[in-house]
Order: C-alpha cells, then structure tokens, then sequence
C-alpha cells in the first residue's frame, strides 16, 4: 500500500526513539514531530512520523503517524491511523514513561516522563510504501517533501501514580509544551499499575492505567561484545528469545538509511511469549553491506479516545542481554 504521508507505525516510531535511551540521540528534547528521515543509532536523531492528513466532508483522510524524538533518556511514541471523515485536521496525543536500567559495569538506572497533544495544521507530504508482514510492518520510504505544521494544545495537569513515587506533568505557557520530567531513578517496580489522569483544558479530561513492565533479558540473538556491531542476515529468519518479561509486548525494531531513504521493520510479540521470529520476507527490507540500528523493547500502551482526540499513554523499558548490556546496537547486514 503506497501512501502520499510518511506512516511510521506505533511499534517502529515507538522504538526508533526509545533507542535514544541507551544512545542519547543528540536531539533536543522539546524537537517533536520531526520528519521520520532519523535513525536511532550513537549520535543521531531518532525519527518519527507525520500525521496523516484529516478527511474533509465524508470523506476519510490518508493514514498517518506521528512521534516523538527525545534526547538522552526516553522516547516517545507513535500512532497510525487513517484521518477521520468530516474533519480538517488530525490530533494526536501522548503520555510517555520510560526507564533506563544498565547493569553491565557500572549500573544505571534512570526515568523519563514527557507529554504532547499535537493539531495537524499543514500537513506534510511525502511518499511510503508500507506493508504487514506477519507480526511485522515493513516501511519503504521516500524523505523529503513537505514538513507538517503543528499547534500544540494544552489538556491540563497530568499525573501519574503508583509507582516508587508520583510526578505530574504541567504545561509550559512560555513555550507552549510540557515540561519533561527526568530523574536519576526509576519510576516504577516491576509489574507496578501506574494510574495516568489529565484535569483537561484545551483537550478534555482523561485517565487510564498502564503496567510498569519489567525489562526483558535478551538470550538471543548473542551480545556483540563491547563496541561491536551485532551483525545480522539480510533476508534470512531471525529468532529472538527472551526471558522476565510477562506483561505487554515486546517490539524488535530495525532501520537504515541514507539521505532520502529510509526502510525500517519493526516486529511486535506478547511479551510472555518469550520468543518471535522476523520473517524473511521482513528481513527481505535490508541489504547486505548496509549498516543500521536495532533495538529491542518492552512496552505496554493504552490508547485512550476523547472528543476530537487520539491518545497513547505507555511505558517502556529497553530489553537487556544477559551481563546486563543494552539490547541496543549499531548493526551491519550481511
């Protein structure tokens, strides 16, 4: 299916950015809604999608995406959806908590809690080609085109609960964002429900909960080694195994690409499967000798309706090998 609007799927924006966990991706932390043309690997920006644009009269509206780009600890997500029917616009909103846990060497632990609630006024265009291939996406891309207009809106004090602590998000009037909240610490145990509520404002009042998953331990495929690429068969079956995580889903995610072109597959699995195969056919999206990024993820997401408003509210924790390394790598294609 070729669309005329970049359409990154939930799982592939989601995790292109929570990579910027163990990466640091050298973002601004407020740079949101960005063309999608970043990849997730040391040093870069990580991308995301743009909204699709809105249905005017009956009619429906191109299928869409829109994400987050955070620098340093965190990520945000995205959404795909087709733009509603007798609506101008789109308008998309999350809630986002995600938690660092590195154990090989020195430890570190830490959190990150954002929020955005974006109005589509411009849409850009610009061409993908996106395909499902059993529990994956698969996207070819063309970058480029024309950049998306936002207006970001305001939907009141958002609080979180039940986890180690509470924190609350506010709306910064100055710069017309949330405030990002960062700590040293992790947000929640292991299994915690974490209650998420906004008061409301220019988007109405909402609550939902979410489970604080706990961080998967990554069995295969095999850590690299230290400042290694993990190298990985274009075209070919790859199998993951994993143990600890029993709640939400686990999202495997690779990209690559140079100046105007990106592809990018991303695999989502029940978490308490403790494996999932990327087909070939997915595998098919790389070429041997190109060099990208990969990432392997835990999240739960809940996605919350409310009028004129789509909204993700999800936590996340990127996957660790067995010696307590990142399942985050820089990775060649053979």
């Amino acid at each position: 299916m070729k669309t005329t609007v970049f359409a990154l799927s939930l799982a592939v924006s989601h995790a292109i950015t929570v990579a910027c966990v163990v990466f640091g991706c050298g973002g601004d932390d407020n740079a949101v809604f960005n063309p999608g043309d970043g990849g997730s690997g040391a040093g870069s920006s990580g991308g995301s999608g743009d909204g699709g644009t809105g249905g005017s009269g009956n009619s429906s509206g191109n299928g869409g995406d829109w994400g987050h780009t955070e620098g340093g600890s965190g990520g945000g997500p995205g959404r795909g959806t087709g733009g509603s029917g007798g609506t101008d616009s789109e308008r998309y909103g999350y809630v986002a908590l995600s938690q660092t846990i590195i154990e090989n060497g020195t430890a570190h632990h830490s959190s990150f809690a954002s929020a955005s609630f974006a109005e589509t006024i411009i849409p850009g265009v610009y061409e993908c080609e996106t395909e499902s291939d059993g529990p994956c996406t698969i996207n070819l891309c063309t970058l480029g085109g024309t950049t998306t207009t936002y207006a970001y809106r305001d939907a009141g004090k958002i609080q979180i609960t039940g986890g180690i602590k509470p924190i609350s998000l506010e709306f910064d009037e100055a710069v017309g964002t949330y405030r990002n909240v960062n700590a040293q610490e992790l947000l929640w145990s292991d299994g915690a429900t974490l209650n998420v509520s906004a008061s409301g404002a220019e988007v109405s009042a909402f609550s939902t909960s979410v489970s604080g998953v706990a961080q998967a331990k990554l069995t295969s495929p095999a850590y690299p080694g230290s400042a290694q690429m993990l190298e990985v068969a274009a075209g070919k079956p790859l199998v993951l195994h994993w143990t600890g995580a029993n709640t939400g889903e686990i999202t495997a995610s690779f990209t690559w690409n140079t100046p105007g072109k990106m592809a990018a597959i991303s695999c989502v699995f029940d978490a308490s499967s403790g494996s999932g195969t990327i087909p070939a056919s997915s595998m098919g999206a790389f070429t041997a000798g190109q060099t990208g990024t990969g990432v392997v993820i835990g999240s739960d997401t809940k996605i919350v309706e409310v009028p004129g408003w789509t909204i993700s509210v999800y936590t996340s924790v990127v996957a660790s090998h067995t010696n307590g390394a990142p399942a985050s790598w820089q990775v060649a294609f053979k």
